[in-house]
């Protein structure tokens, strides 16, 4: 992130959630960047233009996050979730980016699961 910082692309924001939590944000600074960013994303996927190995990880990304409304309109999103699968499983890359969304997302709800369950066993051992 630091990079993306430095180039001006994106600001850091500290900030506490709960006044507790610490919590680093990264906000687009470049409005610019971003455009030429989803521009790339859509032809790659709607017009098969060349696919670069880091556009293949943002793609899996968008995948694995569940984001196509954010890029597609409703009358381009069958063909660009299609698309997006392909891309997503057929490279490596890819791949492995889905794989490690998908497992950090399930171990943070465990985490939140096993925090309420314990959370709940403490209070009702205490009542």
């Amino acid at each position: 992130m630091s990079n993306l910082v430095e180039l001006g692309i994106l600001k850091q924001h500290k900030q506490r959630i709960l006044g507790v939590f610490p919590v680093q944000r990264y906000p687009i600074a470049d409005a610019i960047a971003k455009q030429t960013i989803i521009n790339r994303l859509r032809m790659v996927v709607l017009h098969d233009a060349q696919l670069e190995a880091r556009t293949t990880v943002l793609i899996s990304l968008i995948k694995a996050c569940n984001l196509t409304h954010h890029l597609f309109v409703p009358e381009e999103r069958r063909e660009a979730r299609r698309r997006i699968d392909a891309i997503a499983k057929g490279e490596q890359i890819g791949k492995a980016v889905f794989d490690t969304v998908i497992s950090v997302q399930t171990a943070v709800s465990a985490g939140i699961m096993g925090a309420i369950g314990a959370s709940t066993t403490s209070t009702s051992s205490n009542s």
